[in-house]
């Protein structure tokens, strides 16, 4: 399978002209933002803004390291993103759109905006889906890669911290297995089955029949744990 994005810069006035050739080829098309000139790269969730950060330090002048460090305040000091300890079985927690809104979030879903933050910054991030536990994995272009705890706020922790959170959550012997870079249907998997607890737990038959057939649809037929 091959999946491409383009971006294009419209000049003024010409919108619709370029949306009927999308339009005439058949190929999808969205309007993703505005180009103003004020050097200002303002984000917006539902015409709510989340962020307005000076474009100038996510673009030439901010090396891998210096984005990294701007991700991590922006998401977790500037916007309030942080691990529910509450609530953490509030099926909310496991709702992108609903984590997004409320600002908190189960650890593979501050995961999973983290990753898709950094990927918008040019950062190479993937998920690791360790046994009870799920963190990141920043490997910039130079440079040893990074563990880092999304759900603590993007802590940085090493292989020993790592192996010590397995262990301490599930009793498991930490395998070396256990840090690999996790796929993406991989991940929705396990977001589904997180999904599926929360189900049981509230012993809704009908939400957990559901979650069952779309692990199901995702995997052909290998539901897993």
């Amino acid at each position: 399978e091959s999946q491409e994005r383009m971006l294009i810069i419209v000049h003024k006035g010409r919108e619709e002209e370029v949306k009927r050739i999308f339009d005439k080829w058949d190929l999808p098309w969205a309007e993703v933002g505005e180009v103003t000139g004020d050097g200002m790269m303002v984000v917006k969730n539902h015409g709510e803004v989340i962020a307005t950060v000076p474009a100038a330090k996510l673009a030439d002048d901010a090396d891998e390291a210096t984005r990294l460090q701007q991700l991590i305040s922006w998401m977790f000091e500037e916007n309030g993103f942080h691990g529910s300890r509450s609530d953490y079985y509030n099926r909310a927690n496991s709702y992108l759109n609903e984590v997004i809104d409320d600002r908190e979030g189960i650890p593979i879903t501050l995961s999973v905006l983290f990753i898709e933050f950094a990927r918008r910054l040019d950062l190479d991030v993937v998920g690791v889906g360790m046994p009870g536990h799920f963190i990141v994995r920043y490997e910039p272009a130079e440079g040893e890669p990074q563990l880092l705890d999304v759900f603590n706020g993007a802590q940085v922790i090493d292989r020993n911290e790592a192996a010590l959170i397995v262990r301490s959550i599930t009793g498991m012997r930490p395998l070396d297995e256990h840090l690999a870079a996790t796929s993406k249907q991989d991940i929705i998997t396990r977001m589904l089955h997180n999904l599926l607890g929360t189900a049981r737990i509230d012993d809704d038959e009908l939400r957990a029949r559901r979650y069952i057939d779309t692990i199901i649809a995702i995997t052909g037929g290998d539901i897993g744990r």
